[in-house]
C-alpha cells in the first residue's frame, strides 16, 4: 500500500497534517502541510512540482520529518503574526492581504 499522508503531533503546534497529492485545478503533484494557526482557523501550505515531477514530490513527501514539518509550520506562523502586527492599525475588523501571491483573509477574534 503506497502511503500519502502522514500526520504528526507537536506539543507546540498541535497536529500537522503532510498530505502527498496533486493541485486541484492544474494537476501537477504537491506535498501539503494543514495545520492550525489561533484566530485563523485550519491552513495549508504546499509544496508545488512541475509535470513529471511525480516521483520528486514523493521524496519531497518522504523526507518531510516530525523536525521538518514543525519548522515550516513555525516560519509560516512568524508570517501570519508580522502581518497582523502590520494591520493593528487597521479600523476595520476584517483584513485580506495579498502575502507570497496568495490572498489570506481572517477576522479579528478579540471582538
Amino acid at each position: 500500500m503506497k502511503i500519502f499522508a502522514k500526520i504528526y503531533e507537536s506539543t507546540e503546534i498541535g497536529q500537522i497534517l503532510i498530505k502527498l497529492d496533486s493541485h486541484g485545478e492544474t494537476g501537477l503533484p504537491e506535498v501539503r502541510l494543514y495545520f492550525t494557526s489561533p484566530g485563523v482557523g485550519v491552513c495549508s501550505v504546499a509544496l508545488g512540482f512541475k509535470e513529471g515531477q511525480e516521483d520528486k514530490a514523493e521524496k519531497a513527501f518522504k523526507s518531510i520529518t516530525l523536525n521538518n514539518a514543525i519548522k515550516i509550520v513555525s516560519d509560516i506562523y512568524e508570517k501570519i503574526n508580522l502581518l497582523r502586527r502590520d494591520n493593528e492599525n487597521i479600523s476595520s475588523q476584517t483584513d485580506e492581504r495579498i502575502f507570497f501571491g496568495r490572498s489570506w483573509r481572517w477576522e479579528d477574534k478579540k471582538s
